[in-house]
């Protein structure tokens, strides 16, 4: 089937196109790719392989960016920046194992307790980003 559009340009033809797909990451690094498979050999399935993981990478990326700024969180708070001081060592293990969304997998609650300005908050919202 041929195209009713006619490019003189090849790279400005695979542009349009890469834009027309919403192809937003193949369109960004195709051709860096296409040094990576020259370079390294790869045959066209594994290139087309390899574009296909980028895109895929890009836009599970771009959903959960989108999905945390949906979620309103009024800052980004992760596990990684809790400070710990507040709790003595069995809390510590027991939010370590929160980190895990194990209670998920076994649909159960988690009820956060304790006085003001301890990171209850903080808790919540780093497990609502993972």
């Amino acid at each position: 089937m041929k195209s009713s559009h006619k490019f003189n340009d090849t790279d400005a033809y695979i542009q349009e196109m890469l834009r027309s797909f919403k192809l937003i990451d193949i369109r960004a690094n195709y051709e860096e790719e296409i040094q990576k498979a020259i370079k390294n050999n790869l045959s066209y399935k594994e290139f087309l392989l390899n574009l296909i993981r980028l895109e895929e990478l890009g836009k599970k990326t771009r959903l959960v960016n989108r999905n945390i700024e949906n979620a309103g969180f009024e800052r980004y708070q992760t596990f990684e920046n809790y400070d710990y001081t507040f709790h003595d060592h069995r809390y510590t293990q027991k939010l370590k194992s929160l980190e895990t969304l194990d209670f998920m997998y076994h649909t159960q609650n988690v009820i956060l307790i304790g006085p003001p300005g301890v990171g209850k908050s903080h808790i919540a919202t780093a497990l609502g980003i993972n």
